[in-house]
């Protein structure tokens, strides 16, 4: 039998850890106030640092566990397996625990965010303000949920060839 039960651990840890980072640096920027290179930086690093520590906790997570699998003689998941479901499990914890911070304790994040950005366009309209309502009333991370859900993708398809590749049996073993 399959034991999927570790992946979950794991994309939850990996989500946990990239929310914490990602809002360590988020509030430290808006405690002044967004400038205009934090706002751009914004739309990026968050899918970078995402893609880092994915990279990183996913390969050494799933090492071991296929490792484990392999000394427990239990049959590992397919690659595809293990890519898709760490990619979705990272992706969908990530928004349930943002949208629970946005919704249960903290929305101003997402406001600051919206209206930095809307700085960026100089002319005053009706439209404009609807867009920068609607947009604050996103939870932070769907703010940039594409980029962030691509940068996961990316991580876990090298992490999953990362652990595989240095969990392979050895060709020749030596006695």
């Amino acid at each position: 039998m399959k034991n999927y039960r570790p992946i979950l651990e794991f994309s939850l840890l990996s989500a946990i850890a990239c929310l914490l980072t990602i809002y360590t640096l988020a509030y430290s920027w808006s405690s002044d106030g967004f400038d205009q290179a934090e706002v751009i930086w914004l739309a990026v690093l968050p899918g970078l640092i995402t893609f880092t520590i994915s990279l990183t906790l996913i390969s050494i997570c799933l090492s071991k566990y296929l490792k484990d699998c392999r000394t427990r003689d239990i049959v590992p998941a397919k690659w595809w397996q293990l890519l898709l479901g760490t990619s979705f499990l990272v992706t969908v914890f990530m928004i349930a625990i943002d949208a629970a911070f946005f919704y249960v304790a903290d929305n101003t994040l997402s406001s600051s965010y919206a209206e930095a950005l809307g700085t960026f366009d100089q002319s005053s309209s009706a439209m404009k303000e609807s867009t920068i309502k609607a947009f604050a009333a996103l939870p932070f991370l769907m703010q940039n949920g594409v980029t962030i859900a691509l940068f996961i993708l990316i991580a876990n398809s090298l992490a999953v060839a990362v652990a595989k590749y240095t969990t392979k049996k050895p060709v020749l073993e030596l006695q």
